[in-house]
């Protein structure tokens, strides 16, 4: 994740850091993940590892105050340099890889540094990213804003038979991430069609994603048999989960028919 400064402007409420835990609460406790920032340089922020129980999930959380945005500058080649050999140490054999690259700039290495951007990109182009192939690890982009530069992260997940995305604005993240979890996990999904959503008997997990304004009250779900599920009440079948801009909640074995979000 770039951790420049102008991640200031582009995202001064700290959405990204929101929705990398959206991501992290979408998840499965196997599922391993690790966290990488960049600027100038790069940083292992979490090492790479099964997400596993509950508390090393809220652990995992916590990582959002590694995150300043006071670098100077935007090497993206060392972000995902550091995140492949992340990667290459600590992924388990036999297993789907991805990184997820979230950007709102151009490529701005240190002058001081005594290479150019030319320099890097090039290596990015003729080294990196064969690297990436060869490893079969495919590189998940997202751009942040318009400032980002968008040809390179497009031919970015191009090259890597990755995806990319784009939000101009850091409000339209939360829906972005879910994109991204698609790519990463192709779930099931049921189309909330007003409000409303059908389970049938095959669905052992349900999973709710509903974007609010949090600061204007909660959420309720209705199940087929007119009971309310809130946050506020204890229920041992529903973990809820509460970010900037959504409200996230999974019911273990829902009931059959249909639901409602009130």
């Amino acid at each position: 994740m770039d951790d420049s400064g102008s991640m200031r402007k582009t995202d001064p409420l700290n959405l990204r850091l929101s929705a990398l835990a959206l991501l992290i609460r979408l998840l499965r406790d196997d599922d391993a993940v690790g966290i990488v920032k960049f600027d100038e340089g790069a940083q292992v922020v979490v090492p790479l590892d099964p997400i596993g129980a509950e508390k090393d999930r809220r652990a995992l959380y916590k990582a959002d105050t590694a995150f300043s945005a006071r670098g100077a500058y935007t090497n993206i080649y060392t972000g995902l340099k550091t995140a492949l050999q992340e990667m290459q140490q600590r992924a388990r054999d036999n297993t789907e890889k991805a990184v997820v690259l979230i950007s709102d700039g151009l490529m701005d290495v240190n002058p001081a540094s005594g290479v150019s951007n030319e320099d890097v990109l090039r290596a990015l182009h003729s080294a990196l990213l064969p690297e990436y192939k060869e490893a079969r690890v495919k590189i998940i982009t997202l751009a942040l804003s318009p400032a980002a530069d968008r040809s390179l992260l497009l031919a970015i997940a191009a090259v890597t038979d990755g995806r990319y995305f784009y939000t101009p604005k850091a409000e339209d993240l939360s829906q972005a991430i879910f994109g991204i979890f698609d790519e990463l996990k192709a779930p099931e999904m049921v189309p909330l069609k007003g409000q409303r959503a059908i389970l049938d008997a095959s669905v052992k997990e349900a999973t709710f994603f509903i974007a609010t304004d949090v600061s204007k009250g909660g959420v309720a779900l209705v199940r087929p048999d007119g009971a309310r599920l809130e946050r506020s009440r204890q229920d041992p079948t529903a973990k809820w989960f509460v970010g900037k801009d959504y409200v996230l909640c999974t019911i273990q074995r829902p009931m059959v028919g249909e639901w409602r979000v009130e």
